[in-house]
Parts: C-alpha cells; structure tokens; sequence
C-alpha cells in the first residue's frame, strides 16, 4: 500500500549538463540571470569528440614506426653477422632490388654474381660493387632468422599503412585544416594528424599562442633548438586553427639577410680582419 509523504520542494539554481555522442559532445549550462529577477539564462556549446579516435590511432601508429625502425637495424646486423656487406653498397636494401636479392638468400642461392644480377635501375650500375659485398658466409640460421625479420617487418609494413587509411579516414572533416598545417615548412600530412589530433581545431580554449606553447611544454624559456622550433611552430599553427581564411606564407631563406643595414654588414666584415692588424679596402664589384 502506498504511503503519504510530505516532499519540500527544493530548486536548484545553477545546472550544467553534458551529453556524449560518437561524433560530439554537447554541453548546456543554466544559472540565473546575472541582470538580477526570477530569470534564467542558459548557453549550449558542441564540441567535437572526433579527434579522440584519431589520437588513439596516431599514437599507436607512433610506436610502430620505431618497431619497423628496429627490426630493419637487426637485418642489417644480421648480414654484419654473415659479412655481407649490402647496406655499404645499396643506400635501402628493403627496395625491390633489395627485397629480391634477400629472397634469393634465403631460397639458397649464394653466387655473388647471380645475387648482384638482380639489381634494378640505378642500382644496375654498382653490379661490381654488389659481387663483392655478397662475398660472405650466409648459413642456414642466417636464413631462418632474416625469414622471421622480413615476415614481422612485412607486418608492421600492412599495420602501418592500415593505420594510415583509417587515419585519413578520421582526417576527412578537417581536410581544410590538414591543408594548411601542410603548408608549414617541416609538417606534413603525418605530422598535421598528429597535431590535429593532439590539440584539436579548436583553439578558443587556447587564448594565446604562448598558451598552446605550454601546454605542449614547449617554454619559451628553454634555450634549445628543438624546443625553439617546436614552438615557432606551434605558433604559426595557433594562428591557423585560428583563423579559417590564414594561411602559411614562406617568407624565404633570405629575409631577414635582406632586412640587415647593408653598411652594418660591411663594418662587421671588415672589423674582423683590422682587428688582426690588415688594412681593408672594399670596392664595388664590376
């Protein structure tokens, strides 16, 4: 049997709500009014959830990259190990040529002649060369290692590159912004994901660059090339999330050469050698 109760009645001025989907996340604040009176305000913002899905894909994709890195390093140990000297002779030995000649070594063959014939291209012209680096001792464990070396990089080969289309994939919505980031002299496609997917388009929560800077602990006091350039570029790409219609223009290797006082340049130059006790005397060129 239901009770009777006496219930007080109790209003709550200040609410927030947020509602999570896949593709963004809605967020819905209600206070009272700031002007005074019974009235409410409210104000709904959407973000963007889209990026966590591409951070997770990008990171991942990051820690295959050195894993490939490592197991070509151990192939190339490996033909130390056999005295074969490829690497010396072919700049890539995971090319075409590369590739086949390393079949050819774990199918048996072992005729440095025959090996150095299967060179493609460019490659056709170092055949010389490519008979005496296959002057070794390629045993049988030698071709069961480089058999599992070349599977696992093969893997990581198909993992990587699945990565990359699901990637662009994710990337498809801010195509504009991967454009324009691209642009950047030292970014390209991979790194503009990453970014993208790291910090985001939206830049509002960011009210400056030096707060994008450090929040990606790039301090501007830090007096180190990598952290200098990491944060001229973070920079230029705070102004770009920024600002839809921005876009990136190289001012050129020599602009700031040709913003120096010309005669300051020349007092500078002939300080130098006065300094050492010669006199100068410039003229202008013919």
């Amino acid at each position: 049997m239901l009770e009777e109760t006496q219930d007080e009645q109790e209003i709550i001025s200040r609410v927030a709500a947020l509602d999570i989907g896949k593709a963004e996340l809605v967020c819905c604040v209600r206070v009272p009014d700031p002007k005074g009176g019974s009235r409410r305000v409210h104000e709904v913002k959407t973000y963007s959830t889209m990026t966590r899905s591409l951070q997770v894909m990008t990171r991942y994709r990051i820690t295959l990259v050195p894993d490939q890195i490592r197991e070509k390093n151990r192939v190339e140990k490996l033909f130390e190990d056999s005295q074969i000297k490829l690497s010396v002779v072919a700049s890539d030995i995971f090319g075409v040529s590369g590739r086949d000649m390393m079949a050819a070594l774990i199918g048996g063959e072992s005729n440095p002649q025959v090996l150095a014939q299967m060179a493609r291209s460019r490659m056709r012209a170092k055949i010389p060369q490519l008979e005496e680096a296959f002057v070794g001792h390629f045993t049988d464990h030698h071709r069961f290692l480089l058999t599992k070396m070349l599977t696992r990089i093969d893997t990581l080969n198909a993992d990587i590159a699945q990565l990359g289309t699901k990637i662009e994939a994710q990337l498809a919505p801010f195509a504009d912004a991967v454009a324009r980031l691209d642009e950047i002299p030292g970014v390209g496609a991979t790194a503009a994901a990453v970014i993208i997917a790291e910090v985001g388009i939206d830049m509002t929560r960011f009210p400056t660059p030096a707060h994008l800077s450090s929040w990606a602990r790039f301090a501007p006091g830090v007096k180190k090339a990598v952290v200098a350039v990491g944060r001229s570029i973070l920079v230029i790409v705070w102004y770009l999330l920024s600002d839809p219609e921005a876009g990136f223009h190289d001012l050129g290797p020599g602009y700031y050469d040709s913003r120096i006082n010309p005669e300051r340049k020349k007092r500078n130059h002939v300080r130098e050698p006065e300094a050492l006790g010669y006199r100068v005397t410039l003229q202008p060129a013919a």
